[in-house]
C-alpha cells in the first residue's frame, strides 16, 4: 500500500489515463511516445502468460513487454550483459529478452554463460541479453515479471501484428517521470492539451460516426504512481483497512491490560516509592523511573513483535496466493527503514499508553499514609482499584467488538462455502489445453479437440468428461446483448445475456442439472440448425410463464440465424459466490461458435482427482506431444475465489482469540489482585462464621459485575460500529443476533476460566493462616 519502487526518484513517476482507463492502445502509445514534451522520460509496458514448456505440463510464467526506453526511465541497470533499448523496440525486432535477477538465480542457478542462449516462450525462441539488476520484478506490486522483452515483439509471439496496429485493442500501462518543478496538476494541464491531437491521429477510419466522436472526446490525464501499480493492492485495500483497524484494537488491548498490571504493581510498591520519596527523590524522578521500566516493557515486545511479524508477514502472503496460480503473489517482505522507524514509534507510543497514567498515579501518593497502611494484607475493597476496573471493562468491551468481528466474518465464509453454487465442486479436474500453441492449424484444432475429449473419456477412473470455453469462477467470462421473441428490454443493458460454449455431457460433468429439454448431442453439427440451452434466470427474465422449449433469440450479430432453446439447466454462479446467478445462454462446441484453440476439458473422477492428473498427461501426448496442460480442480478453483474471504476470516479469528486471551489476563489479575488485597477481610469473615459459598460469592459478584458492564458497553460498541462490515459480510447483517450471542457466550465462557483460581483460591482460605500471617 505504502512502499515506493525500487527505481530511481520514484516520487516523481506518474501513470496517464485515457478517458479514465488505466491502459492505451499501441497506436496511441506510439503518437504519444514521439509527442509528448511532458516527461523526462516516458515508457509503456503490457504484461503477458507464457509457456516456457514444449509438451506435457504447460509451465507457464508471467512476462512483460515493454518500450524501448522502460529501463533507461527507470534507472535500472544489468547485472549481467545489457538491458533493452530504443533499438530493440522496432517493428520486425529480433526475439530478444532480459530475465530478472530472481529468474535467473531459480531457473539458471545465477549460471554466467546464460547470454546468448535461448529461451522458449510460447514455442517461439528468444536470444537472452541480459539480466536485470537485483530487487527488481516490475512495476506490478504483488506480481514477479520473470522477463522482459520488447513491445514489438508482440508480434512473433502472435504470429501477426494485430495487437501494434489495432486501435481497440488497450493493453499498454503508461509512465512517465515528471519534469523537476512540473507537479501533477501541471502534468495534467498539458496532456489536456496534447490529448485531442492524439486522439484524432489514433482515430480509426472504420468506426461509425457516434464511435469516433465518443473515442476522441476522451481526456489524456495523469496520476501519481511512486507505488506502482497493482491488482491485489485494489482487491484487498479495504480488507487491509479492517485488518488495520482489529490490530489497534487487539493494541489498545493489550495497553489496557499492562496498565492494568503496572496499577497493581505500584500498587504493591507503595511502600517502596513511599521511602524513596522519603529519602528525598523527587516525584518527577520517580515518574522517569517507571516510564523508563514501561519502556522496557514495549521496546523488549515491539522487537519481539517485529520478528514475529517478518514470519507471519510470510503466512499471510500465503494465504492470499492462490494455488496451482501462474502469478503467484510476491512482496517484499524485508523491513526497511520505514518499518523499523515505525516500530520504534509504536515502542514508545505505547510505553507512554500504558506507562503515563500508572506512573503519575504511583508519584502521587502519600509517603506517611503508604507506609503507615500500605502493607500487602491491608484490607480494602475492589472498589479503590476503580480505575483498574474501568480498565478491565474497557478490554471486556472491546474484546467483544473483535470477537464480533470475527463471529461476522468467519460467519460469512462458512456460508459462501456451503451455498448452493449450482455446481459440484467435488473430483472434478480441469484441464486447459492450448492446441494454438502445440501449432494446430485451425482447420485442424476440431478434430484433435474431439480426439482428446474421446480419450480422456476413455481413461480409467473417469466418469464423464466434457469441454467447455471457460468454467464457474475460473474469472473469464463473455455477454452480449440479445434479441428475444416477446421481450421488450426496458435499457439497452436489460437484454445483456452472458453466454458460454460447451460440449456434450458438459452440465452432468460439473454437475449442473438439466430441468427441461435435451442436452446437446450428435444432431448439433456444423450448418445444422443453431441450438442454445438457457439457465432458469434467462428463462425468468425473458421468457415468461410457458414451456421456454421452442423458443427463439438472436444475437447482436442480426445477420446470423437464431437460435432455438432446446434445454433448461439450473443456475450456477459463474462470477463469483457473492452474486446470483446471471441469465446465461450455453452453445454446442460442435457448432464453432468459440473455436477449439484454448478449450477446458472436465473430467469427473471417480477418485480424487489430482491422482489421475499423470494419466491425463500421458494420453495428451499420445495424440500430440507438443500440447501443454495446466491442470487444477474444480475444487482448487473455488478455494481461490474465496482467498479474500478466507484471510479476513482467519486473521480476524486468530485476533479475536488474541484478544480473548488478553481479556482473561485482565480478569484473572485484576481478581486476583482483589482477593489478595482483602485475604484479612476474607479470614476474619471466615472465622466470624461465613460459608464457603458466601465467600465464593463475594468474587463471582465482582467478577460478574465486570463483565456485565463490559458487555454492555462492547454491544453498544459492535452496534454502531460493525456496519462497516456491510460490504465484506454474505447472507448476514451486522446486527446478526446469533453472532453477538456465540461473542457473548464466548467472552463469558473466558471470564469464567479467568475468574475460576482467584474464586478458589478466596474460597480456600484458612482463616488461621491468614491472621497468623498478618
Amino acid at each position: 500500500m505504502l512502499r515506493a519502487l525500487p527505481v530511481r526518484d520514484a516520487q516523481r513517476l506518474e501513470r496517464v489515463t485515457v478517458g479514465g482507463r488505466n491502459t492505451v492502445t499501441n497506436p496511441l502509445w506510439e503518437h504519444f511516445r514521439d509527442q509528448q514534451d511532458v516527461f523526462d522520460g516516458a515508457f509503456a509496458f503490457g504484461a503477458g502468460a507464457f509457456d516456457l514448456a514444449t509438451g506435457g505440463r504447460r509451465d507457464q510464467v508471467i512476462g512483460h513487454y515493454v518500450s524501448g526506453r522502460y529501463f533507461r526511465s527507470l534507472g535500472i541497470g544489468a547485472v549481467l550483459g545489457r538491458t533493452l533499448t530504443a533499438a530493440d523496440d522496432v517493428r520486425g525486432c529480433p526475439g530478444v529478452v532480459v530475465l530478472s535477477d530472481a529468474f535467473w538465480r531459480s531457473r539458471f542457478g545465477r549460471d554466467p554463460g546464460i547470454l546468448g542462449r535461448t529461451l522458449s516462450l510460447d514455442g517461439h525462441p528468444f536470444t537472452i541479453v541480459g539480466v536485470a539488476e537485483p530487487g527488481f520484478s516490475g512495476l506490478v506490486v504483488g506480481s514477479d515479471s520473470k522477463f522482459f522483452l520488447p513491445i514489438c515483439s508482440d508480434a512473433i509471439i502472435r504470429g501477426s501484428s494485430l495487437r501494434l496496429d489495432h486501435p481497440s485493442t488497450w493493453w499498454l500501462y503508461v509512465f512517465g517521470r515528471r519534469k523537476v518543478g512540473l507537479g501533477t496538476d501541471g502534468v495534467r494541464a498539458r496532456l489536456a492539451v496534447l490529448g485531442p491531437r492524439l486522439l484524432a491521429a489514433t482515430v480509426s477510419p472504420d468506426w461509425d460516426v457516434d464511435r469516433q466522436r465518443t473515442y476522441q472526446a476522451q481526456t489524456l490525464s495523469a496520476v501519481p504512481a511512486p507505488t506502482g501499480l497493482s491488482g491485489l493492492r485494489a482487491t484487498y485495500r479495504k480488507p487491509l483497512y479492517l485488518l488495520m483497524g482489529v490490530v489497534a484494537l487487539v493494541l489498545l488491548i493489550a495497553c489496557a491490560n499492562v496498565a492494568n498490571l503496572l496499577l497493581t504493581r505500584a500498587a504493591v510498591r507503595q511502600r517502596e516509592l513511599a521511602i524513596r520519596i522519603g529519602l528525598g527523590a523527587g516525584r518527577g524522578r520517580v515518574m522517569r523511573q517507571l516510564l523508563a521500566e514501561s519502556l522496557v516493557l514495549a521496546t523488549g515486545g515491539a522487537a519481539l513483535g517485529l520478528g514475529i511479524a517478518v514470519w507471519g508477514s510470510r503466512i499471510v502472503v500465503r494465504l492470499i496466493s492462490s494455488t496451482n496460480a501462474i502469478n503467484p503473489i510476491v512482496l517484499d517482505l524485508k523491513p526497511d527503514d520505514r518499518v523499523l522507524a515505525f516500530t520504534m514509534v509504536a515502542a514508545v507510543g505505547t510505553a507512554l499508553l500504558f506507562g503515563l497514567l500508572p506512573a503519575w498515579r504511583a508519584a502521587r501518593i502519600d509517603p506517611q499514609r503508604a507506609l503507615r497502611i500500605g502493607g500487602p494484607g491491608a484490607t480494602g475493597s475492589l472498589s479503590r482499584l476503580t480505575l483498574g476496573k474501568m480498565l478491565v471493562i474497557a478490554q471486556v468491551g472491546l474484546t467483544l467488538v473483535l470477537v464480533v468481528t470475527a463471529t461476522l466474518l468467519m460467519g460469512t465464509l462458512r456460508k459462501l462455502v456451503t451455498a448452493d453454487s449450482g455446481f459440484q465442486r467435488e473430483r472434478v479436474l480441469l484441464v486447459r489445453a492450448d492446441l494454438t500453441y502445440a501449432g494446430v492449424p485451425p482447420s485442424r484444432q476440431e478434430p484433435v479437440m474431439e480426439a482428446l475429449l474421446d480419450r480422456f473419456r476413455a481413461l480409467p477412473g473417469v466418469r464423464s468428461a466434457s469441454a467447455s470455453s471457460f468454467t464457474p469462477l475460473d474469472g473469464n467470462s463473455h455477454n452480449d446483448h440479445y434479441r428475444i421473441e416477446g421481450y421488450t428490454p426496458p435499457s439497452h443493458d436489460d437484454a445483456l445475456v452472458y453466454d458460454n460454449v460447451v460440449s456434450s455431457d458438459y452440465f452432468a460433468t460439473i454437475g449442473t442439472p438439466l430441468l427441461e429439454g435435451r442436452d446437446f448431442d450428435d444432431r448439433d453439427q456444423a450448418g445444422a440448425s443453431r441450438v442454445a440451452i438457457v439457465n432458469e434466470t434467462f428463462a425468468r427474465k425473458f421468457l415468461g410463464s410457458g414451456s421456454p422449449l421452442g423458443r427463439r433469440f438472436t444475437t447482436s450479430d442480426t445477420l446470423a440465424p437464431p437460435f432455438e432453446i432446446v434445454g433448461i439447466v439450473g443456475d450456477a454462479r459463474y462470477a463469483s459466490l457473492r452474486q446470483e446467478a446471471r441469465p446465461m445462454a450455453f452453445y454446442p462446441l460442435t457448432q464453432d461458435r468459440g473455436g477449439f484453440g484454448n478449450a477446458v476439458f472436465e473430467l469427473r473422477t471417480r477418485t480424487a482427482a489430482p491422482g489421475i492428473v499423470p494419466t491425463v498427461i500421458a494420453a495428451a501426448t499420445e495424440i500430440n506431444p507438443s500440447i501443454t496442460l495446466s491442470v487444477r480442480t474444480l475444487e482448487e478453483q473455488v478455494t481461490n475465489s474465496l482467498r479474500r474471504e478466507r484471510v479476513l476470516a482467519s486473521l480476524s479469528g486468530f485476533f479475536g482469540v488474541l484478544a480473548l486471551l488478553l481479556a482473561a489476563i485482565g480478569l484473572y489479575g485484576t481478581l486476583s489482585y482483589g482477593v489478595t488485597r482483602r485475604r484479612r477481610e476474607i479470614g476474619i469473615r471466615v472465622a466470624l462464621g461465613a460459608t464457603r459459598r458466601s465467600v465464593l460469592w463475594l468474587v463471582v459478584r465482582e467478577l460478574g459485575r465486570l463483565v456485565s458492564i463490559g458487555l454492555g458497553v462492547g454491544i453498544g460498541v459492535a452496534l454502531a460500529t460493525t456496519r462497516v462490515l456491510g460490504s465484506f459480510l454474505y447472507d448476514l447483517t451486522p446486527t446478526d443476533t446469533s453472532s453477538f450471542a456465540v461473542a457473548v457466550f464466548a467472552l463469558v465462557a473466558m471470564a469464567g476460566i479467568a475468574g475460576y483460581l482467584p474464586t478458589r483460591r478466596a474460597a480456600s482460605r484458612d482463616p488461621m493462616d491468614v491472621l497468623r500471617a498478618d
